[in-house]
C-alpha cells in the first residue's frame, strides 16, 4: 500500500489528470489478488467501477516493462504512450521506504471526488 500512496503523491504533483492519477494509485490493486497477471486482475476489479481509460492504465501499466519495444510501437505518437511511459515513471519512483505519504482516506476521497467531477 505504501507504494501506492508514494505512485498517488508523485502523481498528483506531476498530473492534473485525474484518470492517471487514479490509475498510480490503483495500478497494483490486483496484487490484493494474484502477484502474476496483477494487471489485468486489477483492470477486471476496477471495470465498471472506475472510468475505463483508468482502466487501460491498470490494464496496461507493466506492458513497458514486458514488451517495451513493442508498446512504444504500438502507440507511437500518442498521448496514451507519453502518458503510459509517465505511470511507468512514477511506478518506478515510488519504492522509496519510509517515506511519508498521503493518507488511503485521502487518497480514495480524492480520487473519488475528482473523479465524479471529471466525467
Amino acid at each position: 500500500m505504501q507504494h501506492s500512496l508514494q505512485a498517488f503523491d508523485i502523481a498528483l504533483k506531476s498530473s492534473d489528470k485525474v484518470d492517471l492519477i487514479a490509475a498510480a494509485l490503483l495500478h497494483d490493486i490486483g496484487k490484493a489478488r494474484a502477484q502474476a497477471e496483477h494487471a489485468a486482475i486489477g483492470a477486471d476489479l476496477l471495470r465498471g467501477v472506475m472510468p475505463e481509460t483508468t482502466v487501460w492504465f491498470v490494464e496496461h501499466h507493466m506492458d513497458l516493462h514486458y514488451q517495451p519495444r513493442r508498446t512504444r510501437h504500438q502507440l507511437k505518437g500518442t498521448q496514451q504512450l507519453i502518458d503510459l511511459e509517465q505511470l511507468r515513471q512514477w511506478d518506478l519512483k515510488a519504492r522509496v521506504p519510509g517515506v511519508l505519504s498521503s493518507s488511503v482516506e485521502y487518497a480514495v476521497a480524492y480520487v473519488c471526488e475528482n473523479i465524479r467531477t471529471a466525467e
